[in-house]
């Protein structure tokens, strides 16, 4: 995933994503974006603004997603091949809990807390195939579904707003935010931005 964002190359992405799919007509993997073997995936990726991107995916596809302890503040470490090279990645665990956050922590911290809350309230993520809808030189859409449920994500990369296709109309912005979405086949994602979209509720019918 990492490699897919640093080098802007969405069709990596897509490819991994159809390979997972694989993987998950086997077996259910264990997934993630960092452990205690790896450099953590704050210093992996060359942009910060693309984290969010990472565990937008992580949080979207099918397994059972874990945290490795602190990358939900966001720390950094960069693991070596040498003697203590590990050191970085695993920090000691100050005796009196967490220290106070800073004001970056705290967004990554919060990040994670909605993505999270995201797939708590859509338990059949956990089984969930992912279907390419759209995908350019900087921009990648999905949809991950399992049966009759099926949320949408949009990633842009760029430094340019990105019109996508999303595939169906009728959706709405579950994260990041709460801007609505015009009902139709298409949405512009901001600058290295990034939305997880729902099929939209019909006031009118009610």
């Amino acid at each position: 995933m990492w490699s897919s964002l640093n080098d802007h190359n969405p069709h990596e992405l897509a490819w991994s994503l159809d390979r997972h799919n694989g993987f998950l007509d086997s077996f259910t993997p264990a997934t993630f974006v960092g452990n205690h073997d790896v450099t953590r995936i704050n210093s992996r990726l060359e942009d910060p603004r693309h984290l969010a991107h990472a565990l937008a995916v992580l949080f979207t596809t099918g397994g059972t997603p874990s945290i490795y302890a602190g990358d939900e503040y966001g720390y950094t470490g960069l693991k070596t091949e040498e003697f203590g090279g590990d050191d970085a990645i695993r920090p000691e665990f100050p005796a009196d809990g967490p220290p106070a956050l800073t004001d970056p922590e705290r967004a990554v911290y919060r990040l994670h807390q909605g993505l999270i809350g995201l797939r708590r309230r859509h338990p059949w993520l956990h089984e969930a195939r992912t279907r390419l809808l759209d995908s350019g030189a900087d921009h990648l859409v999905y949809e991950a579904r399992s049966g009759d449920d099926a949320l949408v994500v949009a990633l842009n990369l760029g430094d340019e707003p990105c019109g996508v296709d999303l595939g169906r109309s009728g959706l709405a912005p579950l994260l990041p935010g709460g801007t609505p979405t015009p009902r139709g086949s298409r949405a512009t994602i901001a600058p290295h931005g990034w939305q997880v979209l729902a099929p939209a509720v019909d006031d009118s019918a009610r």
